[in-house]
């Protein structure tokens, strides 16, 4: 916050009922927006993920070295509210003289370098990436986040670093203006005025959310999320996520997302905030989380003793009583929570982290599948700079290349695990050596971001004439779960990692049947052509979703418009209980 801001801020503080609690941190909002809310008493502290830069690349062969602009407090995650505002500002001239460094103690300065024909330089979602750890932090104790939503989008950054002996090119990576909360369920950029608000429980928030509901503008639409319910063994829809409201298509535009103590918002975008955001917090917010605002004046004489309702002091008793009782027992949870993040580490560093962690983390994984013999060739042969991990089986030996990148695969970065598969097999004097390459890619962005498969067409039957396979850490992390699930045993997993080409992970015992070549209502529907299999009505089949396994049950089955019990040939009709996509596979359990 400039000096201005400071001293004018001060201004109103002397004169209105400054509330110290909760302290307020408003990332891209309108400056007038923040003063006025800064009149109505409240903490506030203006950031920003940082502007676009206009850089006057006009010519072939011409660059810029530029650098982020975003502007956040050091101690973001200290914040009880984050208010963020994802609509396009106005972008800024380039400026040389901001984007050096006239004096450092460092002996190379870092940059993003933007080429011809590139002629804007997006900071915000690297601003959005820096603040992704602090809101994670946010998200775990009590607090409010609230997103103003816009059309999502990814920036590819090229850095470079100034040496002494010149410019030096880092792997190229890319980031979009949704990192800082990377588990948004984003459906499509879409945009409109139609909105409706979803009927709830909390009728006085929708109440007030109906009165700013014709000056929304949607820019996108979301998914409601699902998770697995082992004791009905389904998959049904995330309940922590509560609708708001939806377009006229009944595409979900708007929601909020309990987490424990913490909830996000998402709202729609409004041409002027201001009044939203001043009833919001002078009238919804201190009702719904008055932890979060202690200093909220509102009635605040009804608290009083003179006006106590009956009974209220024998129930306010009890209320301690049971408070310090649950306060224990949260301790206690969040001691477990705690110890189990450390035991599952790894699960998290397979996606996230590079060189020795994320090799450290690939070693642990291969434990926990089976192997009886990983070495971690770096510990056991120090020095020698060759294949990351080597596993000893009954079948010979499995080498293993394991890298963290920014980007993507090259050529000889996947292929560099051949020559090493052809000295151990010299060594060895056998033809029992399986190499194996795993990648982390583009580990910045979230898995289900990131272009996957990350190989090449090229690549892959390169790898398939060289006997050798590809593999990502997601797929790992995704492999985890089906086979925690019961989709998948660790034996048949284990016999896969000496496949050939693209590696991928189907379930155990079980009958290919497709994937249907039609979808009708809304999803509940698909026509499938089956050879050979049989299925029947109540039978659940097995959903592969991208690596990611779910049991869905057969309703009804039709051959034509004729109501059947089972089926083993022809083209069908299948009516399910959960909706499905036309990227979907399909697996029949095998009979045991």
């Amino acid at each position: 916050m400039n000096k201005k801001h400071n001293s004018d801020t001060e201004k109103i503080t002397n004169r209105i009922n400054f509330q110290e609690r909760p302290k307020i941190c408003l990332i891209d909002i309108d400056h007038n927006t923040a003063e006025i809310l800064t009149e109505h008493g409240f903490n506030c502290t203006i950031a920003s993920f940082g502007s676009q830069i206009r850089v006057p690349n006009t010519q072939q062969g011409q660059h810029q070295l530029c650098r982020i602009n975003a502007n956040l407090p050091p101690n973001l995650h200290e914040y009880e509210i984050v208010i963020i505002d994802l609509k396009e500002k106005e972008s800024l001239a380039y400026n040389s003289s901001e984007h050096r460094q006239n004096i450092t103690k460092d002996s190379s300065q870092h940059f993003f370098i933007c080429q011809y024909p590139q002629t804007i330089f997006d900071p915000i979602p690297l601003g959005g990436y820096i603040a992704e750890n602090d809101i994670k932090e946010n998200r775990r104790k009590e607090s409010i986040i609230v997103v103003f939503a816009d059309q999502k989008y990814s920036c590819a950054y090229l850095p470079g670093e100034l040496t002494p002996y010149g410019l030096k090119y880092h792997d190229q990576f890319e980031e979009n203006n949704y990192s800082f909360l990377p588990s948004v369920p984003i459906k499509d950029n879409k945009s409109g005025f139609e909105t409706n608000i979803v009927p709830g429980s909390d009728t006085e928030f929708r109440d007030f959310l109906r009165k700013y509901n014709k000056r929304f503008i949607y820019e996108i639409t979301f998914f409601h999320p699902t998770r697995w319910d082992k004791q009905q063994k389904v998959s049904v829809r995330d309940e922590k996520l509560i609708p708001l409201a939806t377009n006229s298509s009944d595409e979900l535009i708007s929601y909020a997302y309990i987490d424990n103590e913490s909830i996000l918002f998402v709202f729609p975008q409004l041409e002027e905030k201001t009044d939203f955001l001043v009833e919001l917090f002078q009238t919804q917010l201190p009702t719904l989380f008055p932890n979060l605002f202690p200093f909220s004046t509102e009635f605040a004489w009804v608290k009083d003793e003179p006006y106590r309702l009956p009974n209220e002091k024998r129930l306010l008793a009890q209320k301690a009583i049971l408070k310090e009782g649950y306060q224990e027992k949260l301790r206690v949870l969040e001691k477990e929570i705690e110890t189990n993040h450390q035991n599952f580490q790894f699960l998290h560093d397979l996606v996230t982290e590079t060189g020795n962690k994320l090799v450290q983390a690939v070693e642990e994984y291969f434990n926990w599948l089976g192997f009886e013999k990983v070495i971690n060739c770096d510990e056991a042969f120090p020095g020698i700079k060759e294949e990351d991990l080597q596993i000893e089986f009954d079948k010979g030996l499995l080498v293993i290349e394991v890298k963290g990148l920014g980007g993507t695969s090259k050529d000889s970065e996947c292929a560099q695990i051949s020559k090493i598969k052809h000295r151990r097999a010299k060594e060895r004097d056998k033809f029992d050596v399986f190499a194996l390459y795993i990648v982390n890619h583009q580990r910045h962005q979230a898995p289900e971001s990131r272009t996957n498969p990350p190989f090449t067409l090229e690549q892959i039957q390169d790898a398939e004439s060289d006997e050798r396979g590809l593999l990502t850490t997601y797929e790992l992390f995704k492999l985890y779960h089906s086979i925690e699930s019961g989709f998948i045993q660790k034996k048949d997993a284990r016999e896969r990692l000496l496949d050939f080409g693209l590696i991928s992970f189907t379930p155990s015992n079980a009958i290919f049947i497709g994937k249907p070549q039609e979808i009708h209502y809304n999803g509940l529907v698909g026509i499938f052509k089956l050879e050979n299999t049989s299925i029947k009505v109540g039978e659940e089949l097995i959903v592969s979703n991208q690596g990611r396994y779910t049991l869905n049950k057969i309703q009804e089955l039709k051959d034509q418009d004729k109501s059947i019990i089972e089926v083993s040939t022809g083209e069908i009709g299948i009516k399910f209980s959960d909706t499905i996509t036309e990227h979907v596979e399909f697996w029949k359990k095998a009979e045991e």
